[in-house]
């Protein structure tokens, strides 16, 4: 219907890569490619112009214990004979630390700074050149919460109201609020606080010349 008013219109669903290949099901035995083509094959009727995916290097992480290789993404755009785009990607410039349900602190994503959301913004553009893509979209311009309240268990923020907002939901009975509000924290390309991720503004500045 859409197509009928304006047929130059691309419309897609956004794919989780992730969930495609089977992580979070536990599904995937084997390779990260061979249980993605599983996946294409269930969803090879979908309607859509474009194949275009929602990818998260430490959602990988958590959910197998390895984050999305520079190699893997290619082989999986590869298996792929339609336009692709990135409908959202991103990974955390600090660390995400949370308080299990027993009171202990553990570092969910360990391998997160700065130099590494860097490393995978250049892999996102870099993809985007390569495979000629229209769209590539970073998670969010700016940290949605302060470093602070990523980064300390138990929760702190200085009195500015963060942590009570993990508390009131906790206390609603969802143990599992901390990590879900704390899960995109820190992709930003600014801190919340407006500062510049420099290494990776300069990656987008050489992106736009």
């Amino acid at each position: 219907a859409v197509h009928e008013v304006h047929p130059d219109l691309p419309i897609f669903p956004s794919i989780q890569l992730e969930s495609l290949a089977g992580f979070f099901s536990g599904a995937c035995s084997t390779t990260a490619e061979s249980c993605v083509d599983d996946g294409l094959a269930q969803i090879a009727d979908l309607r859509r112009d474009s194949f275009a995916v929602s990818v998260y290097p430490f959602l990988a992480e958590l959910a197998t214990g390895s984050p999305w290789s520079p190699d893997d993404l290619p082989r999986i755009f590869d298996r792929v004979d339609e336009p692709i785009v990135i409908a959202e990607t991103g990974t955390l410039a600090t660390p995400l630390d949370f308080m299990g349900t027993d009171g202990t602190c553990a570092e969910l994503v360990s391998n997160a700074s700065e130099e590494e959301a860097a490393r995978w913004l250049q892999h996102v553009v870099d993809l985007a050149d390569a495979y000629d893509m229209e769209l590539a979209t970073w998670w969010s311009g700016y940290d949605v919460l302060p470093v602070q309240v990523m980064t300390s268990c138990p929760c702190e923020d200085g009195g500015a109201g963060f942590c009570d907002i993990l508390d009131f939901f906790v206390q609603l009975g969802n143990a599992q609020a901390p990590l879900t509000y704390r899960t995109f924290g820190t992709m930003g390309i600014y801190t919340y606080e407006g500062t510049p991720r420099t290494s990776m503004v300069a990656i987008l500045d050489a992106a736009r010349d």
